[in-house]
């Protein structure tokens, strides 16, 4: 698929399908506001401490302000090429766009002890300054299936 006149149309079908949800302000379902939303909502019940510390320090360091283009961009920019079609081919295989929203959950749920070491909104910026690192599939799985791997972390540690 290195071809433009095969690319070109699959990606086009991609970004009409999925992508263009990311740049549509609506309560629609799977658009922009929701999908903040949902991140919102998780970071707040996976990270409440992140949120409170987080929320001392003023509006400048909130999470939806650093978390916003990630999910506005689907992560393109941020994590490598490789990672991001990775992504991408979740969002299809799911067929939903919110593990956009999860993922940039799950940077913050995992990054939250260096987070709470943070004293400044600069501080929290530039904790999140090159995400070139994180491996997308890892974060999602471990976040989405955390109390599953400690409940079988602990059944085989009784046995």
């Amino acid at each position: 698929a290195d071809r433009l006149e095969v690319a070109y149309p699959l990606f086009r079908t991609f970004y009409c399908r999925y992508l263009s949800r990311l740049h549509t302000i609506s309560t629609e379902p799977a658009t922009l506001m929701p999908l903040c939303a949902l991140f919102e909502h998780l970071v707040s019940t996976t990270a409440p401490h992140v949120v409170f510390h987080l929320a001392e320090m003023g509006p400048d360091a909130a999470p939806l302000k650093i978390a916003f283009p990630w999910i506005v961009h689907g992560f393109v920019g941020y994590l490598r090429a490789d990672q991001v079609l990775w992504l991408w081919d979740r969002v299809v295989g799911f067929d939903s766009v919110q593990l956009i929203a999860v993922l940039a959950a799950a940077v913050f749920t995992f990054r939250s002890r260096v987070i709470m070491s943070a004293k400044t909104p600069d501080d929290v910026a530039m904790l999140f300054t090159n995400l070139a690192s994180f491996q997308a599939i890892p974060l999602l799985q471990g976040f989405l299936f955390s109390t599953e791997l400690a409940n079988f972390s602990g059944t085989s540690n009784s046995t």
